[in-house]
């Protein structure tokens, strides 16, 4: 109790004599000799993320071992991976699976291109906008797949009806993010880019264009998703080879150990395309807020 009558906390006690106010600790009571003090167990995102990759593999194992489904419609991991080990010594699972890496990065090119140059002139000029925005409303709801008929039509069973196809999946979500990005930037740094004197050009490269680019990497992370998404459909319905063929064709024989591979092939596949995009936006937006600091 304080000189006035009033009560001095724990905190305040504390201070005065010069100790730490730690929370949590009881009052009255010394951690006992010869034990270290309990330091909370902090899990990494790490191993969180090595868990959720062991989740299904686990009950992959658990279903064939147990014998829940059968394994003419559910091979064992250890099937899937001697299917896998031939394919590579043939060369096949290479073949394949590098076509259809091919098809993807230039339709995705293509897509994302065209599709962000005309996003940020359609956010830039409003005349333009008048004109392409109801198109582009339209477009956006019709997925690629439906345009697959009309494609085989126009480009036959070749290489181009697939670029087409991959690249519709890719221009989309490319424009939709250009055009609102260069839309919000902030009017204040463009009032003051202008006011110190910048043109158009000088305006775009140094004010517009760095403050669109992350909206414009969202839509390249998410165009490169549908690119690896929509070659599967395009090489199901027309091609002689890619790793949508090679199902196909194993459907034909009941391989569903080739099936998985197929698919386990295409997943690293995307994987590695939007590790490459990942890489190059940590790399060009040290400076934006969110992004972690890496070495130049």
């Amino acid at each position: 109790m304080d000189a006035k009558g009033g009560h001095v906390s724990v905190v305040q006690a504390r201070a005065k004599h010069g100790m730490s106010a730690t929370v949590g600790d009881p009052v009255g009571q010394k951690p006992e000799r010869g034990m270290a003090p309990r330091v909370p167990v902090v899990v990494s995102d790490r191993v969180w993320w090595l868990v959720s990759l062991l989740i299904v593999p686990a009950t992959w194992l658990l279903l064939v071992g147990l014998n829940v489904v059968s394994r003419q419609f559910l091979p064992s991991p250890a099937q899937v991976f001697a299917a896998a080990a031939e394919m590579m010594v043939s060369g096949e699972l290479l073949r394949h699976a590098g076509l259809s890496f091919v098809r993807i990065i230039v339709g995705f090119v293509v897509g994302a291109v065209i599709g962000t140059l005309l996003g940020i002139a359609n956010g830039r000029y409003r005349p333009l906008a008048a004109v392409i925005e109801p198109l582009i409303d339209v477009l956006r709801h019709i997925s690629p797949v439906a345009w697959i008929p009309l494609a085989i039509l126009w480009f036959g069973l070749g290489e181009t009806s697939k670029i087409f196809i991959i690249a519709l999946g890719s221009f989309v979500p490319s424009f939709i993010n250009a055009s609102d990005g260069i839309r919000g930037v902030d009017k204040r740094l463009i009032c003051a880019a202008q006011s110190l004197g910048a043109n158009r050009v000088t305006l775009f490269r140094r004010v517009l264009l760095p403050a669109t680019t992350p909206n414009i990497f969202t839509g390249l992370v998410t165009g490169m998703g549908n690119a690896t998404r929509f070659v599967i459909a395009a090489e199901l319905t027309g091609a002689f080879a890619g790793l949508g063929f090679m199902a196909m064709r194993a459907r034909e024989t009941s391989r569903t150990d080739i099936i998985f591979v197929a698919i386990i092939a295409m997943a690293l596949v995307g994987l590695i395309n939007n590790g490459a995009i990942m890489f190059a936006q940590r790399r060009l937006l040290r400076w934006h807020v969110g992004f972690p600091k890496t070495s130049a």
